[in-house]
């Protein structure tokens, strides 16, 4: 979270490189013209069309479906399915820290309930197979408008390697933990994982340990990375599509 701190600190004063209305020197003029039309548009009818832009090109993608279906696709699979599993884990801290004796509460945070079982394991095998697509879109077929660049082979390496380490430790913990099968098959992909690994006398105590921390540390660097790698636009081009929606 640091380091994610230094990117977005670093990221702002880069863009305050530029001129603000006709304020191009002092940093702190230009913060204070920009926080005035922030809280300008905020308190204005621009408001609804800024809620408008954001619902329709960074939520849906507008722009990219306008430009290729088939880039669309491939970008949603990843795209979405990260932006539902993190919507899905920020509703559950709200509900448990509100009301955390609730069944709602309780429910959501139990990774055997059948819905959250199913829908993270939905939604990871989704992030996997967009990020298979564009690993091999980049290095088998190579269409034309694809290039493959440094920054973008990092991204998709953390992310893939991310995905299937949740995979591992799930099926590691559907074995450490004897979730009883009737249960564990709403992970379905996890619970395949868990099948194979039965067949192994491993101390699974110990060696989910492991895979835990490693899957929780390459989550660190996957939060990390954003502001810095190219995957920074996640965090960028949200915010150029509000600010062209102003207008």
């Amino acid at each position: 979270m640091a380091l994610v701190l230094i990117g977005i600190i670093a990221l702002v004063l880069f863009w305050f490189k530029g001129r603000v209305e006709e304020e191009s020197e002092s940093l702190h003029r230009k913060i204070a013209i920009a926080s005035e039309r922030v809280w300008e548009v905020i308190f204005s009818r621009k408001f609804f069309v800024l809620l408008k832009t954001f619902f329709l090109d960074i939520i849906l993608q507008r722009k990219l479906l306008q430009e290729s279906v088939r880039r669309w696709f491939l970008h949603s699979l990843i795209y979405s399915s990260i932006l539902l599993r993190f919507s899905l884990g920020l509703f559950t801290l709200v509900v448990f820290n509100l009301w955390p004796r609730t069944p709602l509460a309780m429910a959501l945070i139990d990774k055997n309930y059948p819905f959250v079982a199913f829908v993270n394991d939905l939604l990871g095998l989704l992030i996997l197979v967009g990020v298979c697509w564009a690993a091999a879109s980049r290095f088998i077929t190579k269409p034309r408008h694809v290039v493959s660049e440094f920054q973008d082979n990092v991204a998709l390496l953390i992310l893939g390697t991310l995905t299937v380490l949740g995979f591992i430790v799930e099926g590691a913990r559907i074995v450490m933990s004897h979730v009883p099968e009737a249960t564990a098959h709403y992970s379905f992909v996890g619970f395949s994982i868990s099948l194979l690994f039965s067949r192994f006398g491993f101390h699974w105590e110990a060696l989910y340990e492991l895979l835990w921390y490693a899957h929780a540390l390459v989550g660190a660097l996957f939060i990390a990375y954003l502001p810095f790698g190219k995957m920074k636009h996640i965090i960028t081009t949200p915010l150029n599509l509000l600010i062209s929606g102003e207008n």
